[in-house]
C-alpha cells in the first residue's frame, strides 16, 4: 500500500495540515451563509454541534428494611446482610439528582416504589465525577454504575 507522506518531514505535514484547517475553514464560512437544505445538511455533517449534556446518574441509599422485598432480594441473591456494604437505587434523569430525589419522596406517578417507600438520602461520592452527560451515556451508566457497585458487594436495585 503507498504511503506518499512518508518521505515528507514533519513541517511539512504540519504545513499541509495547517493548509486543510484554512480550507475547511473557508468551506464553513461559506455553507454558514446559505440557507438551502443542501448546505444546512452539509454544514451539520462537517460541523455537528456539540452533544447536548442534559442528562445524569444518581444514587440514592435505601433503608436495610428493603431487603425484606421478595425482588430486591432476588436481584441480589449474593448480598450479605450482615456487611458493611448498604442497599441502593441507581437511576438516570435529565433533572438534578437532588430534583430526582425530591420526586423520589414525595411519591407520584414518576417515582420509584423502592426509592420512595426506602429512599434515605443520596450518594454523590458514587455519581459526581461522571455528570452531567448524554441521554445515551446515562443510559448505559446507570446499568454499569449499579453492576460495578453489585460486584463490590452493595444490594443495588436499577430499572
Amino acid at each position: 500500500m503507498p504511503r506518499p507522506y512518508m518521505d515528507r518531514n514533519i513541517e511539512e505535514l504540519e504545513g499541509l495540515v495547517d493548509k486543510h484547517e484554512e480550507e475547511r475553514e473557508t468551506l464553513l464560512d461559506e455553507i454558514r451563509r446559505r440557507t438551502t437544505p443542501g448546505a444546512r445538511n452539509l454544514r451539520e455533517r462537517l460541523d455537528p454541534p456539540p452533544p447536548k449534556l442534559d442528562s445524569s446518574v444518581y444514587v440514592i441509599e435505601l433503608d436495610p428494611a428493603v431487603l425484606n422485598d421478595r425482588m430486591f432480594r432476588e436481584r441480589n441473591p449474593d448480598h450479605d446482610p450482615e456487611s458493611e456494604y448498604s442497599c441502593l437505587y441507581v437511576g438516570k434523569t435529565t433533572k438534578s439528582p437532588e430534583e430526582r430525589f425530591e420526586v423520589h419522596m414525595g411519591g407520584g406517578i414518576h417515582a420509584a416504589r423502592l426509592a420512595t417507600k426506602f429512599g434515605q438520602r443520596l450518594r454523590p461520592e458514587f455519581y459526581q465525577r461522571l455528570n452531567p452527560m448524554t441521554r445515551t451515556a446515562a443510559e448505559r451508566e446507570e446499568e454499569e454504575l449499579a453492576c460495578m457497585l453489585q460486584k463490590v458487594g452493595y444490594a443495588v436495585w436499577w430499572n
